[in-house]
């Protein structure tokens, strides 16, 4: 639904920001192609935003960082509703062919529900490809195929500096 990118060049003072508030991103799953994005931060790099009390309901992918600096994700639901609809709630990082590096820098989630319906297989709440200081805390995740997966993409940075609680 939304591409961001805040790309700033060596001049540009701009120090980005772009806040979703109070949002339902809805998809219908049985026409939706699986690689739509609800918000999708795209390889430029996004720096400083915010995501907050929204809803992703059946989103393919709800929110992709490919890089980004200081994201926070706070009190937003994420849910699959509908038996055989699959998707993956956050992405942090791309690497997923040959010449991406993105990492999602300093990103914060807290307060957030991911929730799939009983025997919805496959989806994922969280997965991470390329992430440096990521503090998640006050989640809560049910019935998703995996909660949390840290897989660094083949030639995208690593996943480091990761804190969980709660």
């Amino acid at each position: 639904m939304f591409q961001i990118s805040s790309y700033i060049t060596q001049n540009d003072n701009n120090t980005g920001g772009v806040t979703f508030e109070d949002i339902d991103f809805v998809f219908d799953p049985f026409t939706t192609p699986q690689t739509y994005t609800a918000l999708h931060c795209l390889p430029e790099g996004v720096q400083n935003l915010r995501v907050n009390r929204c809803v992703f309901s059946d989103c393919p992918q709800g929110i992709w960082i490919e890089q980004g600096l200081q994201s926070t994700i706070t009190g937003n639901t994420f849910r699959y509703t509908t038996n055989g609809n699959q998707g993956t709630s956050i992405l942090l990082g791309n690497g997923g062919s040959e010449g991406d590096g993105g990492s999602a820098k300093k990103v914060y989630i807290d307060g957030c529900v991911f929730r799939a319906d009983q025997g919805i297989g496959g989806s994922t709440a969280l997965i991470i490809k390329g992430c440096d200081q990521l503090r998640m805390s006050d989640c809560d995740i049910d019935s998703y195929y995996y909660g949390i997966m840290i897989q660094p993409g083949a030639y995208g940075s690593n996943a480091v500096h990761l804190f969980f609680d709660n």
